[in-house]
């Protein structure tokens, strides 16, 4: 390949990227929508334990996905996604609140502690990511947010 050639395989590659995280954080962020009925539905055991597996796994998922970036040649990319990540939770923290109390008034429900459910999700969404990224780094001698 020539050297023009290499650039657009890379700015294509960092591209595809970028649009694949976006896309699996606003799948996140809509996934707390869906949940909504649940929420206020079920009993709060399954409610908590459904919200901290869906956010450790898509956590976990995000975290291995991101991890990927080292082959990329600068790392500015990493505090980029970290911020992405750290918008997209305040978000799903912010919809699951939303979308429960507007549930519940417009239902006359009592509606659950929707705030400790959002922390339950966003907490579970979060640690994995950082976990596993920082641990992927710290194996490579490198700082994760340079």
């Amino acid at each position: 390949m020539n050297p023009k050639q290499t650039r657009t395989n890379k700015l294509i590659q960092k591209t595809n990227y970028y649009v694949l995280i976006l896309l699996l954080l606003l799948f996140v962020t809509g996934l707390a929508f869906l949940l909504t009925p649940l929420i206020l539905l079920a009993n709060q055991i399954i409610v908590y334990s459904l919200l901290i597996s869906v956010g450790l796994v898509f956590g976990l998922f995000i975290g291995y996905f991101a991890k990927d970036l080292d082959h990329l040649t600068n790392h500015h990319h990493h505090a980029e996604i970290w911020m992405a990540v750290l918008i997209a939770s305040l978000l799903n923290f912010f919809a699951i609140i939303g979308a429960v109390q507007l549930a519940a008034k417009n239902l006359n429900l009592a509606h659950p502690s929707a705030v400790y459910m959002a922390l339950a999700f966003t907490v579970s969404f979060i640690i994995p990511y950082v976990l596993v990224v920082s641990e992927h780094h710290n194996k490579k001698g490198k700082s994760w947010l340079k």
